[in-house]
């Protein structure tokens, strides 16, 4: 379940807080969006909606991702745009979460709740995960960084053994999809990289062992947002 902001701009006078929505799927908060704009009497006067996401992190806490404006046409149809924003501190407020919508070019609020329901994707699992130990990298002593591939690899599979999904984690990750998740998003560079490179170089044949000689704390976790 995720909670929304809805803002009513009548007139485009700026935005003043009209309901928050609590959706877990995109039909029941474009359905909300749509309940808006009629009860508002934007549809009768002019003007337009901005809507907000709340996600919450590993400690439970609201991040608010703003989403942009929207209007519903004649027909009921939503047009919205999304603007990534340009500040790197809210880029890094989404990217975080492993949320990414400017690696693919998201433009509207459809696009946008695919990444925010997706809730135990790739990208918010594994990617939040790559994209914050890859900011700690710079910082790390020479030493470190020559196992850094190795440690960022164990922690995963160790995360997906300790939910039961080990060798599901290891076969995907060594499968064409994995592959070429791993050279998809420049965000999570350099974890993603390392961890490729550590896969074309050595064969695993014990996981168990691999895991204990390679896990180490980066003071990230991994989570499912699911679980949140």
């Amino acid at each position: 379940m995720i909670k929304f902001e809805i803002l009513e701009s009548l007139n485009y006078r700026g935005g003043n807080h009209y309901c928050y929505i609590h959706a877990d799927e995109p039909g029941k908060l474009m359905d909300g969006i749509k309940g808006a704009w009629y009860s508002s009497g934007i549809d009768k006067h002019g003007g337009e909606l901005f809507l907000s996401a709340f996600i919450s992190d590993l400690n439970k806490n609201e991040i608010e991702l703003f989403c942009g404006n929207c209007s519903v046409d004649k027909e009921g149809h939503i047009n919205s745009l999304f603007e990534f924003p340009y500040e790197e501190s809210e880029q890094d407020k989404w990217h975080s979460l492993g949320i990414f919508p400017d690696n693919i070019n998201a433009d509207s609020f459809e696009e946008l709740l695919d990444l925010f329901f997706g809730y135990d994707s790739p990208d918010r699992v594994i990617g939040a995960y790559l994209y914050k130990v890859s900011k700690i990298y710079k910082g790390l002593s020479a030493k470190d960084k020559e196992d850094f591939g190795k440690n960022v690899l164990a922690n995963i599979l160790s995360f997906a053994k300790a939910h039961g999904k080990l060798q599901q984690m290891y076969q995907w990750l060594f499968s064409k999809d994995g592959e070429t998740y791993l050279d998809s998003n420049p965000y999570l560079e350099p974890a993603d990289k390392e961890v490729a490179k550590v896969m074309k170089q050595i064969g695993i044949d014990e996981l168990d062992k691999f895991i204990l000689s390679y896990k180490k704390d980066f003071g990230v976790q991994i989570f499912l947002p699911s679980t949140l």
